[in-house]
């Protein structure tokens, strides 16, 4: 969708492109986290850090309702979101 500067807007219209742009960041962190993981890295290990992540970002960064949603351990989240760190370099 092309905007022009002066055109105004619905709603509906804003709350689309706000849910592609959403999406479109959600899926590049998930494909940037799995070129700064190692090769080697277990299957295992990538699928669970980018879940971690996806999970993350749905729940806007809420520590609670991820851990909840992972039905892990806040800590656990935290260790998680720790290791993405160190891999990506996020901060």
């Amino acid at each position: 969708m092309v905007v022009d500067a002066h055109e105004t807007l619905t709603p509906r219209e804003i709350d689309t492109i706000a849910e592609a742009a959403r999406a479109m960041a959600a899926q590049t962190y998930l494909e940037v986290l799995g070129t700064f993981l190692e090769p080697s890295a277990a299957p295992v290990v990538v699928a669970r850090l980018r879940e971690t992540l996806r999970c993350f970002r749905e729940h806007a960064g809420s520590i609670p309702r991820t851990a909840e949603a992972l039905q892990i351990h806040r800590t656990s989240l935290h260790y998680r979101l720790r290791q993405i760190q160190e891999i990506t370099g996020w901060t």
